[in-house]
């Protein structure tokens, strides 16, 4: 690959950078990313990438993209449903961006995305849960994780919008060494669930010993669907005037 020429003569070349197109992303009203800052991350087929951390400034050129997204996006319980890939034609392109709240974490391998940095001495994020490690680690249990240990003193504050039941599932349940809203976890059984009546929030699950966590998930109350009677609609008898 390259260029390889042998005279001893000059080379005039011109080099022609390919046009880019802009690109707007359209977000809907949740969540709202005004607040943080969002790294936006496309890499095209061929394995280029170009990241924008101006939402308003981005240029591409023609090719299929997969976009992800960085930066401060850790601090919302928000994953993309749709946008996830685009195609750049020739022409300016509108991208449409939508999200889903997210209600359950896994710490261990297995099926869709899971836990599996290491958070130490700091307070920091994953995908809306506050890991508050200043006095603990919350780290992967192993290269191909089960579970993460969960130290001493380490708090996973869980973000909820209301009335709702957790739900908190250790590695087994001899490693259930946790508080969940301030009730002590079940040592007999690996899953315990716990009532939460209150307004929007977090709820703290802090370690008590040397626990280890396998799954968080949040379960909300099915919303009241307020049932309207319809009036009784009049009969109409049929047209059979053309009968015959």
């Amino acid at each position: 690959t390259g260029l390889h020429y042998e005279t001893d003569s000059s080379l005039d070349l011109s080099v022609v950078l390919k046009d880019k197109y802009p690109v707007t992303l359209s977000f809907g009203a949740t969540p709202d990313l005004s607040t943080i800052n969002v790294l936006y991350t496309f890499v095209h087929a061929d394995g280029s990438e170009y990241s924008f951390a101006n939402s308003s400034d981005i240029r591409l050129r023609d090719g299929t993209y997969t976009l992800s997204l960085g930066g401060e996006i850790e601090k919302l319980a928000y994953q993309m449903s749709t946008g996830k890939s685009l195609i750049v034609d020739g022409g300016a392109v509108n991208h449409v961006l939508t999200f889903t709240p997210i209600t359950s974490w896994s710490f261990a391998a297995g099926n869709g995305e899971y836990y599996n940095k290491k958070i130490e001495g700091v307070e920091d994020f994953y995908q809306g849960l506050v890991i508050d490690a200043t006095l603990g680690k919350l780290s992967p249990n192993g290269a191909v994780p089960n579970s993460a240990q969960f130290n001493t003193n380490t708090i996973i504050k869980v973000p909820v919008t209301g009335n709702c039941t957790i739900s908190v599932e250790a590695y087994e349940a001899k490693y259930a060494f946790y508080t969940i809203h301030g009730t002590a976890a079940d040592t007999d059984s690996a899953t315990t669930t716990v009532s939460y009546e209150g307004e929007e929030g977090y709820i703290e699950i802090k370690s008590t010993g040397g626990a280890y966590i396998k799954s968080i998930s949040v379960v909300y109350p099915a919303k009241e669907v307020e049932f309207v009677e319809q009036p009784v609609m009049p009969f109409i008898p049929e047209d059979d005037s053309d009968a015959n």
